[in-house]
């Protein structure tokens, strides 16, 4: 298993830091983890974003101007403003790109059938977040580069919770092979095996009566 915290020039906050190192920690028990650096990221990361707001631009614009509200075509504004859409030959050249990632990415895993990444660099967003101009589109899309890279090389990925924050579960991602999700759900339970379900945490919380404020408020 490859194990990383490189974040792309994005500040890795501390407590998703902890739930990554109890995650790998976690693997160890019955995995050799191995700390890599992935094939391309860096590459992929830019291509990834561009292309999708290109797919964005040529297949939903017209019906979100039509149809949307104000706030959905002010983030939409942001979004293709923060992440300049790829179009024409320069959507063309990009997925071309996307056939080396994806044969860079089925090399890799050849030696490292699984692989453990932050999923977001932060505890989650607060709801609505990109509404709130730039810092807020990039908050939500642009850090989010370890779901957007690995959707847009089509690798399947589990994401599990491994610590809390305020009361709310911090994801760790673990990216496998294509059609192989079973030993990415054989990882996963490995994990949660040691860190224990955090479900059940948070029942068991709330069983005690002491459910966090955020919880509290979200099902009043």
């Amino acid at each position: 298993m490859a194990f990383t915290r490189n974040m792309l020039g994005f500040t890795l906050d501390p407590r998703v830091d902890k739930a990554l190192l109890t995650a790998r920690d976690a693997a160890r028990a019955g995995y050799e983890v191995v700390e890599a650096d992935l094939p391309m990221f860096k590459e992929a990361s830019t291509d990834a974003l561009r292309a999708l707001f290109g797919e964005v631009k040529a297949l939903m614009a017209a019906d979100v101007r039509k149809h949307g509200s104000k706030t959905i075509n002010q983030v939409f504004d942001d979004y293709f403003r923060a992440f300049p859409p790829y179009e024409g030959n320069e959507l063309l050249l990009a997925m071309a790109r996307r056939s080396a990632y994806v044969r860079a990415w089925q090399l890799f895993l050849e030696e490292y059938p699984l692989v453990l990444t932050p999923f977001l660099p932060a505890p989650t967003y607060a709801w609505d977040r990109d509404t709130q101009g730039a810092d807020g589109v990039r908050e939500v899309m642009g850090q989010a580069v370890y779901s957007s890279v690995i959707n847009f090389v089509g690798l399947p990925a589990g994401n599990i919770a491994a610590d809390f924050n305020d009361g709310l579960p911090i994801g760790v991602q673990l990216i496998g092979r294509r059609f192989r999700e079973d030993q990415i759900l054989d990882a996963c339970e490995a994990i949660e095996q040691r860190v224990r379900v955090m479900a059940e945490r948070l029942f068991a919380r709330d069983a005690a009566g002491s459910l966090c404020r955020r919880c509290q408020r979200a099902v009043r």
